[in-house]
């Protein structure tokens, strides 16, 4: 978010699918070592910044209603 960019751009530059990147923001995959070394290098950042556990980042999303 920080960067302003799409979920499809970001799966562009790591090389894969909007819907990897969805199942990896959404916890339903597991990311592997190489992954995580790329996204990394994306970002500009050493590997274990992205294993630091950070505060919630309001992501404007709107909630799902429930029933």
């Amino acid at each position: 978010m920080q960067k302003n960019w799409s979920q499809e751009h970001f799966a562009e530059l790591l090389g894969t699918s909007s819907g990897y990147v969805s199942e990896m923001e959404n916890e339903k995959r597991n990311i592997s070592s190489d992954y995580i070394d790329h996204i990394a290098n994306i970002f500009q950042i050493e590997p274990h910044e992205l294993l630091i556990n950070r505060l919630p980042v309001d992501n404007r999303r709107i909630a799902r209603r429930k029933g």
